[in-house]
């Protein structure tokens, strides 16, 4: 690897970090800096320029070694629909590791091809023998097609075994909560929940205590802005058309993206951290990582730059196409993208705030500066209570400039609520949103949830906090009731 470029990479000087990779990759006659290049792109989640470096590499050769590396980086990344076509490559040359064909699996499983999916897994336990990952695996798919009694035995075999280590010995319990609940045994749901999020509370202590003095910080800034500040960039050009679709965390963010994606002037771009990760972070001070002052024009209309070149690095060129940035991540500095995209539109997730902690409590999530929130109930609702504050204000100094769209409307009037959205985002009804799941095959959905928004819609979800109200009320638990709920309509 080229020192230089990982000496930017580290002080999150991303563009040039990535202008050195390139420029190794073009002087180099082997496979190595290209593959080193790949992994750049990679790692700024701009996927489809990834794909194509691996692919200069692996003309280079040694074919297999290339395979493998891109695998495994889209794989760590979960971007399971550029990982396939290797993972494919590495099945049909006999050399797949454990690792390898768990992924293909979970690709096949994630693009609805279910049968083939099992078929890819019963050949990896036939090779590999009962892993206790293919064994999850299993279950889930149990769990998936009804059979969840059987799912269930098989995870209690699996943790008898008492083979676990690392990120299984949390994700055995996770499984096993879902098929609990399912089952509607819910009382054991909990207690399942608390021995798989044990190890992860060891292990991101400290992650946690970061993520929320940062958000903390952003409280506080978003009490100072003004309705001048916030009304100036507002009546800014939108440029190119651009759509910010946030929320919190399991509010119908992902449906919402699936139905629009369908719409033939609409390109979807689902949770790719760009903004955060490669246009504010870099901005960031490099000793503490606080947060910059907001920008000015000219410095925002650069920072806007960067985040299209990494957008078309993900996507490819949106051909004139409103894109949809789906990112509930983003709420805590949404005023940061008003700043640098001034009227670009706006959609805000809604959902019973109830509803959301217990999504967001039993779902088995990556570990990111978010999830890490979800590791214990009482840090669930503290994270909710000041993300929604954050938008609270925010929502105040619109003054209407936005769309509120509810989960609850958009699985109880389907129809009606995305006309609401359509005609928000200055888009021309389409006849294919009606028709959305015969296209959904064609989205790569990244919430954990791909399977549920592959479903026609339903209102199962609604009310679920219901099941589990003996944890909600406690002075140390999720308020039952709080004036939080009222402001946000529930």
């Amino acid at each position: 690897m080229s020192q230089k470029a990982i000496r930017l990479w580290q002080r999150q000087h991303f563009d040039e970090a990535l202008r050195e990779f390139r420029l190794g990759a073009a002087k180099a006659r082997g496979a190595v800096a290209w593959i080193d290049y790949a992994h750049a792109l990679a790692l700024s989640w701009q996927g489809r320029r990834a794909v194509e470096a691996f692919e200069r590499g692996r003309r280079i050769g040694p074919q297999g070694a290339v395979d493998k590396s891109a695998a495994d980086r889209f794989l760590g990344l979960g971007r399971f629909d550029l990982a396939a076509a290797f993972l494919e490559r590495i099945r049909d040359r006999g050399d797949a590791e454990a690792r390898h064909a768990l992924g293909l699996a979970e690709c096949l499983e994630r693009a609805g091809k279910i049968d083939e999916s099992a078929e890819a897994l019963d050949a990896a336990l036939g090779r590999f023998g009962p892993l206790p990952e293919l064994r999850i695996f299993r279950a889930k798919h149990l769990r998936r097609l009804g059979e969840t009694e059987e799912a269930l035995a098989l995870l209690d075999t699996v943790i008898a075994d008492g083979r676990l280590v690392g990120r299984p010995a949390s994700s055995v319990h996770y499984e096993r909560a879902a098929c609990l609940e399912k089952l509607g045994r819910f009382p054991e749901v909990f207690p399942a929940l608390r021995q798989a999020k044990q190890p992860l509370i060891a292990a991101h202590q400290e992650m946690v205590a970061q993520s929320t003095r940062a958000l903390h910080r952003l409280r506080d800034e978003v009490s100072k802005l003004t309705r001048d500040q916030v009304r100036g960039w507002r009546e800014k050009p939108a440029g190119r058309p651009l759509c910010l679709m946030t929320g919190f965390p399991r509010s119908g963010t992902t449906l919402l993206e699936v139905i629009l994606d369908s719409h033939e002037g609409v390109m979807t771009s689902s949770e790719a951290p760009i903004f955060s990760d490669f246009v504010l972070t870099p901005e960031c001070d490099e000793q503490d990582g606080s947060f910059p002052a907001l920008f000015d024009g000219p410095k925002a209309k650069a920072l806007a730059a960067r985040y299209w070149n990494y957008q078309e690095g993900n996507l490819g060129e949106p051909g004139g196409r409103l894109l949809v940035d789906k990112n509930p991540a983003l709420t805590p500095i949404l005023h940061y993208f008003m700043n640098v995209f001034g009227g670009s539109r706006l959609l805000f997730c809604l959902r019973e705030p109830r509803d959301v902690m217990i999504s967001c409590y039993l779902q088995d999530l990556p570990v990111g500066k978010v999830s890490v929130q979800f590791f214990e109930w009482r840090t669930c609702w503290e994270f909710f209570q000041i993300t929604m504050e954050i938008w609270l204000r925010i929502r105040e100094l619109l003054d209407g400039d936005f769309l509120e769209v509810r989960y609850e409307d958009l699985v109880r009037d389907h129809s009606r609520t995305m006309r609401g959205v359509i005609d928000h985002l200055g888009l021309e009804w389409s006849d294919r949103i009606p028709e959305y799941l015969q296209r959904k095959e064609g989205v790569q959905v990244f919430s954990p949830t791909y399977a549920d928004v592959r479903a026609p819609i339903h209102g199962a979800a609604v009310q679920r906090w219901t099941n589990h109200e003996q944890h909600f009320g406690g002075p140390d638990e999720v308020p039952l009731e709080h004036p939080l709920f009222r402001d946000l309509g529930y």
